[in-house]
C-alpha cells in the first residue's frame, strides 16, 4: 500500500470511513437494480447495509490499526440488564407511536402480536437484523465514526452528524421510493433522533455495541399494536 494513501488516511480516518462505505453500499445497490431492478426483493438487498461494516474494517487496517480489536467491540456485552431493556423499551414506544397516537384519538387499536403476527415472526425479523443486515452497521457508525469525531466535536454534534450521513446513506432508497421508507421529511428528522439516541447508548455503556445492535435490531419489526379501519391522518404525520 502506498505511504500517501495511508498518510492520507490517517489525516482524514472518518472522510475514508465514510467515502468507502458510500462505495460499497451505493456500488452494491447501483448493481443490484442494474441487473434486476427496483423490485428486487430483501434479501437481495441485505449487503447494501455491510457498508459501514466493510467501510470501518478497510480503515481500520489501512490506518494500521488492530481489525480483530476494533471488530472485538462486539465482546463488550457485560453493561447491565438495564440498558438493553432501556433500549428496546425507548424504541418500542417510539415506533408505536403513531399507534399509541391513534388510540388517543380515539381509533380502535388492538395488539396483534401473538394473534395476527405470530411471536416467531418479531424474533426472525429482529435476528435477521441483528445478525445479517441493519444491526452490523453499528460497528461503523457508532463503533467507528461516533466515537472519534465526538472526540473533536462533542457527543451530540457526532451523533447529529453520523445521523446526517445516515440519512444521506439511505437516499438511493427514498428517492426510488423503495423498501418500505418514510417520505424524506419524516425520516431524516427520525433517524437524527434514532443516532442521538444510540450515541447516548455506546457512550453510557462505555462502547458496549451489543446493547446499540440489539436496540437497533428492535426496530427493525413489525408493530405491536395494529389500528382497526382507517388511521387518523393527525396520527400518520404527528408522530
Amino acid at each position: 500500500m502506498p505511504e500517501t494513501i495511508r498518510s492520507n488516511v490517517r489525516r482524514f480516518p472518518t472522510a475514508t470511513f465514510f467515502i468507502l462505505t458510500f462505495l460499497f453500499s451505493w456500488g452494491y445497490l447501483g448493481l443490484t437494480f442494474g441487473l434486476i431492478g427496483t423490485g428486487a426483493s430483501g434479501p437481495v438487498q441485505v449487503p447494501f447495509a455491510w457498508g459501514p461494516l466493510f467501510g470501518g474494517l478497510l480503515t481500520v487496517w489501512l490506518l494500521g490499526e488492530s481489525v480483530s480489536g476494533w471488530l472485538g467491540q462486539v465482546g463488550r456485552w457485560r453493561a447491565g440488564l438495564r440498558w438493553y431493556l432501556l433500549g428496546i423499551g425507548i424504541l418500542v414506544v417510539g415506533k408505536e407511536m403513531p399507534n399509541l397516537v391513534a388510540w388517543l384519538l380515539g381509533a380502535d387499536v388492538s395488539l396483534v402480536a401473538g394473534t395476527e403476527v405470530p411471536i416467531v415472526g418479531y424474533l426472525v425479523s429482529m435476528g435477521i437484523t441483528l445478525f445479517v443486515a441493519g444491526a452490523l452497521e453499528e460497528f461503523g457508525w457508532r463503533g467507528f465514526a461516533q466515537v472519534r469525531l465526538q472526540k473533536q466535536y462533542g457527543a451530540v454534534a457526532a451523533s447529529l452528524f453520523v445521523g446526517g450521513m445516515w440519512a444521506l446513506w439511505h437516499l438511493p432508497f427514498l428517492l426510488l421510493g423503495v423498501g418500505g421508507f418514510d417520505s424524506f421529511y419524516v425520516y431524516v428528522p427520525e433517524v437524527m433522533a434514532f443516532s442521538v439516541l444510540l450515541g447516548w447508548l455506546y457512550n453510557a455503556t462505555k462502547g458496549a455495541l451489543p446493547v446499540v445492535m440489539i436496540t437497533h435490531a428492535a426496530h427493525n419489526r413489525p408493530d405491536l399494536l395494529g389500528v382497526s379501519g382507517q388511521m387518523p391522518p393527525l396520527a400518520q404525520s404527528v408522530p
